[in-house]
């Protein structure tokens, strides 16, 4: 994983519907891809922790620590790891 300073070019929130201001949620969120050969980098920045899986593999765990009220951005290169 690389740490450093991040810019998200494109973003979104992730909540499960209608659970945004519960507490002690866990929840599984999944995509499927097809891999071309390219360069496929995963860049997560969240409040809470989380576990990446690739194909059924723990491969890594976050998020990164930074002062209260800032967050820092976990980008895993995934091609590297197919």
């Amino acid at each position: 994983m690389n740490f450093h300073e991040y810019c998200f070019i494109k973003a979104r929130p992730v909540w499960e519907k209608g659970t945004e201001k519960v507490i002690n949620r866990s929840i599984a969120l999944s995509a499927q891809f097809a891999y071309t050969g390219e360069k496929v980098v995963l860049a997560l920045a969240a409040h809470c922790s989380f576990t990446v899986l690739l194909d059924g593999e723990i491969i890594t765990h976050g998020p990164a620590r930074a002062g209260h009220g800032y967050y820092r951005a976990d980008e895993l290169v995934l091609s590297d790891l197919m």
